[in-house]
């Protein structure tokens, strides 16, 4: 099959094209993977060794449930919101407000490691 000259230079300059095209959306896509799914591939690789624990806080004057969320939030809840609502129902309560000397189950997550730590600093 004899190509001439013009047919060549089509089918090299539409190659290339195709080639850039194709380079450009694999970097794009990320080779098929959408940001949700790095997102949740990050977080099963930070998460694997974590485990869902509770402790017992004593509220104090001028405690807030947010300001209790937020020494126990972590990535693993959507928002500090979420905690907030999860503390509410281990706790039985739906209101927003809290009183001094009370005490609050807060839930939290930590890694196996974390949870040696804090055992042997108690010991």
């Amino acid at each position: 099959m004899v190509f001439q000259k013009k047919q060549l230079k089509t089918i090299i300059f539409m190659t290339g094209i195709l080639i850039t095209i194709f380079i450009i959306g694999s970097f794009y896509t990320g080779y098929g993977m959408t940001p949700s799914d790095y997102s949740v591939k990050a977080d099963s690789l930070v998460s694997s060794n974590r485990s869902k624990h509770a402790v017992k806080v004593m509220i104090e004057k001028g405690d807030t449930l947010w300001e209790i969320a937020a020494a126990y939030y972590s990535h693993e809840y959507k928002d500090i919101n979420t905690l907030v609502e999860e503390i509410k129902d281990c706790n039985g309560i739906t209101s927003d407000i809290i009183h001094e000397g009370s005490y609050l189950i807060v839930p939290y997550y930590e890694t196996e490691r974390d949870s040696y730590k804090m055992a042997s600093y108690m010991d």
